[in-house]
């Protein structure tokens, strides 16, 4: 019976883009859980995943993959991170809410975080 139960259940697929982009004239670099990358001055970094999910997904569903706690701007600027009450929430690029999200169909998103210069601006020189 148990068998029967589970081959009823349907398996739903999302696939999320993450799109990076520094629009500093500096490197920026750190370390977070999945790999580790560098964004040149200017440049961008898109990474894609896909798993199962729930039958409808909504931007809220979503925890940014790469969790840095550190950010690295350059050689000799730093931002400290930090995670909010919530997995899907805190500074900077922890926080899907500071991610600009696009739904472009059902399970499929979008989700684009910029480094920009006002950002670069707020960071201290390493300790």
């Amino acid at each position: 019976m148990l068998v029967l139960l589970n081959s009823c259940k349907k398996d739903y697929v999302y696939s999320a883009t993450w799109i990076y982009i520094n629009e500093t004239d500096s490197l920026i670099s750190f370390q977070p859980v999945r790999e580790e990358f560098t964004l040149a001055a200017n440049g961008e970094y898109v990474y894609t995943e896909s798993g199962e999910g729930e039958k409808e997904m909504d931007v809220k569903n979503f925890v940014p993959p790469h969790r840095p706690f550190i950010v690295y701007f350059g050689s000799s600027l730093c931002d400290t991170l930090f995670s909010g009450s919530s997995a899907n929430t805190g500074d900077g690029l922890l926080g899907i809410e500071n991610y600009q999200a696009k739904k472009l169909e059902n399970n499929s998103f979008q989700f684009t975080f910029r480094f920009t210069d006002s950002m670069l601006s707020k960071v201290q020189k390493c300790r």
